[in-house]
């Protein structure tokens, strides 16, 4: 960062939920019950123990679940959730 740099906190709009999930044995369930079939979930890993693409799958009303492709990631994934 440059000398002088401002930094501004971003947050989310309203309509958006952002958390971070471990996964275990390749998976996680998130709870969340705002979220609708239509929402968009964006999820990235956080740390070096998740390998495999993550996939998911939206339950409305309920939540979602967070599966990697490596069957044994045990590491931390990021979340962004755009309820629509």
């Amino acid at each position: 960062m440059a000398v002088g740099a401002v930094v501004q906190q971003i947050l989310p709009p309203t309509n958006c939920q952002v958390g971070r999930s471990q996964l275990s044995g390749g998976t996680v369930t998130v709870a969340f019950k705002e979220i609708t079939e239509n929402s968009i979930v964006l999820v990235t890993g956080n740390d070096a123990n998740v390998d495999g693409a993550c996939q998911v799958v939206i339950t409305a009303g309920v939540g979602f679940a967070i599966t990697s492709s490596t069957g044994g990631d045990a590491g931390w994934v990021g979340w962004l959730v755009i309820i629509l």
